[in-house]
């Protein structure tokens, strides 16, 4: 009873501290405009986002990365160190990002028209007509192999890059985001071109803002940014991901003191009905210094200096993965206690004190998640680019707290399946399944 009025109150409290007013809007070319008022700080971030991300690659891994990281570096009309001299002067920043889903480029501005309206200027050109110099185009791309190559040495990249092919075969999820070394030699400018002349259109934007601004101004707002857009067509769904039927175990030889290892499976999208108690019971499980796997490995044996748990949740399946470096002499004994302690928790489920602890720092942590603009940006990227309801942050402590013992136990056992992981080890010497 205590502990149902403690978490009573606690649900009082957040309510007391309402979160922010999500308002819809829409363009006359009818893009979608998420909009949430700031006006702390006379300031505004506004986003576009495209389904634009890496899933949409199709035969030339790491293309819209490289599109991505072009956008903002000149227009047709301006080189890039004139276009980036102009946003200074009137105290702007454009960013970019690509992820496997979306990507988005970003403007960060003063509210006060003087130099609002010469910014929004400037990014809506660098938008709709990029610049993609030659010679930007091959230091990007010498970068970006440069990457690869870099990554060779990473155990933590290499592991990463091994487990993506496996678990996602023949899927969009599955290539590589920043190329191969071979796709990336094959890319072309003119690639780059008809990348952002398929995707960067009207029809496959959202527009994000957050800022000191009314409505009036922030529809303004978008309709500068996007107004110029080509109307264009929404890009492909990416296709569900197949379940998995029978385990794989791929060792990677590298020479070093540790054995990196990874266990994964396709996990969650972000509509997955068992989203929150697959998330609540991932807490109690390996998200924190505190979970179970720490506990059992790093507390209890010393086996690892760290490991732990995430659901990656994203427009299908994406992946729910474990992971931790251990001694290459502890291997083995590692790997038979990982597999125990998870087996465990999946029949078992949370005990109750561990339940209520990972509910209570979910639904107390949450308000830092979106306590600046920047975040909140983030988060409206995702409640408007995934279609979830407007008043998904209002939802969410009390989604959490309802999760019960038995849900999570349910959604771990029908879900979380090591009969099929696929388990990556990078290490100096393989190790039988």
């Amino acid at each position: 009873m205590t502990r149902l009025l403690l978490l009573c109150a606690l649900l009082t409290s957040l309510a007391c501290h309402a979160h922010p007013d999500i308002q819809r809007l829409e363009t006359k070319a009818g893009v979608p405009v998420l909009f949430v008022a700031a006006p702390e700080i006379p300031m505004f971030i506004a986003r576009v986002v495209f389904a634009a991300g890496s899933a949409q690659d199709g035969e030339r891994p790491g293309l819209a990365t490289l599109t991505g990281a072009l956008m903002g570096e000149g227009t047709v009309r301006l080189g890039t160190d004139d276009l980036h001299a102009r946003l200074e002067a009137t105290g702007a920043r454009l960013n970019t990002g690509v992820e496997r889903d979306l990507a988005w480029f970003s403007l960060k501005s003063l509210t006060r028209r003087k130099y609002a309206e010469p910014a929004l200027a400037l990014a809506s050109e660098a938008l709709v007509q990029p610049r993609f110099d030659a010679t930007d185009f091959k230091l990007v791309q010498a970068q970006m192999q440069a990457s690869l190559k870099q990554q060779e040495s990473a155990p933590a990249a290499l592991a990463a890059l091994a487990m993506e092919s496996l678990l996602y075969p023949g899927h969009p999820y599955g290539q590589p985001a920043g190329g191969t070394e071979v796709s990336l030699a094959a890319l072309r400018r003119e690639h780059v071109q008809d990348f952002h002349r398929r995707f960067y259109v009207a029809a496959n934007a959202l527009v994000v803002l957050v800022g000191d601004l009314s409505q009036t101004e922030a529809l303004r707002i978008a309709e500068s940014l996007v107004g110029k857009l080509p109307p264009g067509t929404r890009a492909p769904k990416i296709p569900e991901v197949p379940a998995r039927s029978e385990p794989l175990v791929h060792h990677i030889p590298f020479q070093s003191a540790q054995t990196h290892l990874s266990l994964a499976q396709p996990g969650i999208s972000r509509h997955d009905p068992d989203y929150f108690p697959l998330v609540v019971g991932n807490h109690v499980l390996g998200a924190t210094a505190v979970s179970l796997l720490f506990q059992e490995i790093r507390e209890k044996r010393g086996l690892s200096y760290s490991v732990s748990s995430h659901f990656s949740p994203m427009a299908v399946a994406g992946p729910f993965e474990i992971s931790l470096q251990t001694d290459q002499a502890n291997t083995a004994k590692v790997r038979k206690i990982l597999r125990e302690t998870v087996a465990r928790y999946i029949a078992e489920g949370p005990d109750e004190a561990a339940l209520v602890a990972a509910r209570d720092n979910l639904i107390g942590g949450f308000p830092l998640r979106i306590d600046t603009n920047r975040k909140l940006t983030d988060y409206l990227t995702m409640i408007g680019f995934h279609d979830l309801p407007l008043d998904w942050l209002d939802r969410y402590p009390e989604a959490v707290a309802k999760v019960s013992a038995q849900e999570v136990r349910d959604a771990f056992q029908r879900r979380i399946r090591l009969d099929t992981m696929v388990e990556v080890l990078v290490g100096p010497v393989a190790q039988e399944p």
